[in-house]
């Protein structure tokens, strides 16, 4: 399992800040455990809407795999948005088919 750190905790307070200056409504958690199991549970124990996971070019230890992306689609009971880095171009069929 991942430790946050004061960096984890700055970039989400960073993705909070952009998605206020756009309008809309987030809620961002550092949790520590399993991945998947810790995300999907925050999400049904609060009642989120969309999970957003986020993808990185940089190589980071909290960095999120396809298969944890792919864990939570599959498991989650609500909306699930996977965001590449610009100009990223790596949604799967498979991974589009799982959600629709």
């Amino acid at each position: 399992p991942h430790e946050p750190s004061l960096e984890d905790r700055a970039l989400l307070e960073h993705a909070a800040a952009i998605a206020d200056v756009h309008g809309v409504l987030s809620t961002t958690a550092l949790l520590t455990g399993e991945t998947v199991d810790e995300i999907v549970a925050y999400a049904k124990e609060h009642a989120i809407d969309v999970i957003i996971l986020g993808k990185n070019e940089r190589s980071r230890p909290w960095r999120l795999s396809r298969g944890v992306a792919r864990r939570v689609i599959q498991t989650a009971s609500c909306q699930v948005l996977v965001a590449y880095p610009s100009g990223q171009t790596c949604v799967e069929q498979s991974a589009i088919e799982s959600v629709a």
